[in-house]
């Protein structure tokens, strides 16, 4: 089930049309493998071949945040991989949208480490 990178590490794929974000995920995470992704269908090639332990998507896709988690879940690659929206959205609505749709978690921007890291690492125990 969970799939450690080739040094060991649990992977991560984050997803997230800012780059900036990518850089500051990978930063706060770095006792995992983070695999970075500008857009969903990137992560979706990449799932094709490969997988991870826990997805990162941003809520502010292009595509609507509950029409990706949707599409996370219903894959064949990615259903059984947790996923944790996001998002500079901090309002209960979006939150509750985030888990109605299928997120097992919800994290706000600006990231606070020991939250991302805490988070994440209650999910994969």
């Amino acid at each position: 089930m969970a799939k450690q990178s080739t040094d060991g590490n649990r992977v991560i794929a984050a997803i997230d049309a800012d780059p900036f974000s990518l850089d500051i995920i990978e930063l706060m995470l770095s006792k995992f493998t983070v695999h970075k992704f500008p857009d969903s269908a990137g992560a979706f090639a990449y799932f094709q071949e490969n997988t991870a332990d826990l997805i990162l998507l941003d809520w502010a896709l292009s595509e609507s945040g509950v029409s990706l988690v949707s599409k996370f879940k219903n894959d064949e690659s990615t259903r059984g991989i947790p996923l944790v929206i996001i998002s500079g959205k901090a309002e209960p609505s979006a939150i509750e949208k985030a888990i109605e749709a299928g997120a097992i978690g919800y994290i706000t921007k600006p990231f606070n480490k020991s939250v991302l890291q805490e988070t994440i690492e209650n999910i994969l125990k």
